[in-house]
């Protein structure tokens, strides 16, 4: 599918914490969607403030029914800012307990004009 609009960035390579070349397509979108999701809004000043999820510490002390009512609206507003999202959706909540206590593990699936791809992003509550 051609597009006009730029989607070339920078790959990342996540295990070495480098840049390592630059990706395009899938690739590229893939990777806005997961880093968008780890980088809470308005925290960088690099970012504009459409980038990333709203402050996740938000959520603490919030019964589980607080935040499954609001983390879809939350990541679609993430991930919805670029053109190639189509939809989220398929939700899905676990608690399980972590280091730092208990947490709410939401799951999703992200829809692209490239297809499908589950993510899953931890709460803590």
């Amino acid at each position: 599918m051609a597009t006009s609009f730029p989607t070339k960035t920078h790959r990342v390579d996540k295990v070495n914490n480098r840049i390592v070349g630059n990706i395009d397509g899938a690739e590229a979108y893939w990777q806005f969607c997961e880093k968008s999701l780890s980088t809470d809004k308005e925290t960088w000043d690099y970012y504009d403030e459409n980038y990333g999820l709203r402050n996740m510490q938000r959520y603490i002390g919030k019964p589980r029914e607080y935040i499954e009512a609001h983390f879809p609206k939350d990541v679609m507003e993430c991930v919805g800012t670029d053109f190639r999202t189509t939809n989220v959706d398929g939700f899905e909540y676990e608690e399980i307990m972590t280091s730092r206590g208990r947490a709410l593990q939401c799951k999703c699936v992200i829809w692209s004009i490239y297809g499908a791809k589950p993510f899953t992003k931890e709460i803590e509550m």
